[in-house]
């Protein structure tokens, strides 16, 4: 699709080629491939909810009021338009980079959102959580505004969360 965005049904067609894909590779007969048909078929019919974090974000406001700095290269959103709104899939999967750029770029610009109080709302996981600093110092446009922080994933080492509870 356009600007990155697939429709979210599409995802559970990438599963349903897996699957063919994989049943191509067993001998010829056509029990595997009536198996490959319905499996792909049962995907196509799937209507796949979004993962946590793409939940999250929804539920507080959308990507326009949360900053989220992880690794992600893509993301589940709800669709802008009011036809895909309405329809049974109203998510698409998008670029978070979609004007180009690196992630760290993306992460950048998410950050200096929140820090500028155009989002109130920062989600970071440890992929993206070295050198961030997310304090509202007085030279901080955000200063005294009420914000969250939300720490998803935590990294595995006790230092490295107590790290990231500090930004």
């Amino acid at each position: 699709g356009g600007g990155g965005a697939v429709r979210l049904g599409t995802l559970a067609s990438f599963a349903g080629s897996i699957v063919k894909l994989v049943l191509a590779k067993l001998p010829p007969g056509g029990a595997g491939e009536a198996a490959a048909a319905g499996l792909a078929d049962a995907f196509d019919r799937l209507a796949l909810p979004p993962a946590v974090l793409d939940h999250l974000i929804d539920e507080l406001g959308g990507t326009d009021a949360v900053a989220e700095m992880t690794g992600r290269k893509f993301r589940v959103v709800r669709a802008r338009s009011a036809a895909a709104a309405s329809s049974a899939t109203p998510f698409v999967v998008e670029r978070r980079n979609a004007a180009g750029g690196s992630m760290d770029a993306v992460n950048i610009t998410e950050r200096n959102d929140f820090q500028a109080g155009r989002k109130r709302v920062a989600v970071i996981s440890e992929a993206a959580s070295t050198g961030v600093s997310l304090h509202a110092d007085a030279r901080c446009r955000s200063a005294g505004a009420r914000r969250v922080h939300i720490t998803l994933e935590l990294p595995w080492r006790a230092d490295a969360a107590i790290q990231q509870f500090g930004r």
